[in-house]
């Protein structure tokens, strides 16, 4: 998520400005401790690697097309 957070920093922006988060989806602990990191609320990070594993380089094709699909 250190990436994360200088891509929010260079832009000007918090992440509270940010609807959805959508990572790449390596593992849930990883996810999680980004969440804490960038202190946002679960609900605002999209995960998909609890239902799908890690699906390498899919992995954020495959939550965008989620994304899309339930609307959020």
């Amino acid at each position: 998520m250190t990436a994360s957070r200088r891509a929010l920093d260079r832009s000007g922006l918090t992440p509270d400005a940010v609807d959805l988060f959508v990572p790449h989806q390596a593992n849930l602990r990883i996810l999680e401790a980004g969440i804490d990191r960038l202190k946002i609320p679960r609900e605002r990070m999209l995960v998909t690697v609890d239902r799908y594993a890690n699906t390498a380089a899919a992995t954020i094709p495959i939550a965008l097309d989620e994304a899309v699909r339930t609307g959020r």
